[in-house]
């Protein structure tokens, strides 16, 4: 990668359509949706999703789960209030379904409580396991020839958001530009900054 970004091409100012890898995806997830369903985070009046459940919340239609029983890097079997691990629907075609929980805040709020994290003796806190946009029915390639002339971006820098305001920021490692469905160059990317969809 190195290598080619050493003949890597200025980017052309623009508004362009765009596909991202799985690992960017699920750093957007994490971001824009993840940490405004946070249940502690909702209660302190910090969410822009806050009253928001069942409502339309996106302008594509995603369906957002987030599931610690999954082997994977937000793995646990129970949390740190003893609830079983299993997956939570956040987002289902487009609405909001449901914020992550811990006994308090589902006790306050509804739901279940399954994603409560504490270190040591801290006072456990809600937070996210593996969250991640459900597979649509498309294969890559066929989203890839419906991009046409676009941005793929792949990889993650990380990201940051403000919950209460609802904008969030995250970085791909890199981009290709594709013409007709087909990868013409690589090119470094600037940081991308999006806005949450809005009511």
């Amino acid at each position: 990668m190195a290598v080619a970004l050493l003949d890597a091409a200025v980017p052309k100012g623009g508004t362009y359509p765009w596909y991202w890898n799985q690992k960017l995806a699920g750093v957007f997830v994490h971001e824009a949706v993840g940490h405004a369903t946070e249940a502690d985070i909702v209660l302190e009046g910090d969410s822009c999703l806050e009253g928001r459940l069942g409502s339309g919340s996106a302008r594509i239609w995603v369906t957002v789960k987030d599931d610690p029983s999954l082997m994977q890097n937000g793995y646990y079997p129970f949390d740190d209030e003893g609830s079983l691990a299993q997956e939570t629907v956040l987002v289902e075609s487009g609405i909001l379904r449901s914020y992550l929980n811990s006994r308090e805040t589902a006790a306050r709020l509804g739901g279940t409580p399954r994603n409560a994290r504490s270190e040591g003796i801290d006072r456990p806190v809600v937070r996210m396991s593996n969250t991640y946009i459900a597979n649509g029915e498309w294969k890559v390639e066929e989203i890839l020839e419906e991009l046409g002339d676009g941005v793929y971006l792949a990889g993650s820098r990380g990201g940051q958001v403000s919950t209460g305001e609802g904008v969030f920021q995250f970085n791909s490692k890199r981009a290709t530009w594709w013409k007709t469905g087909r990868r013409r160059d690589s090119c470094e990317m600037s940081p991308s900054r999006e806005r949450y969809w809005r009511p």
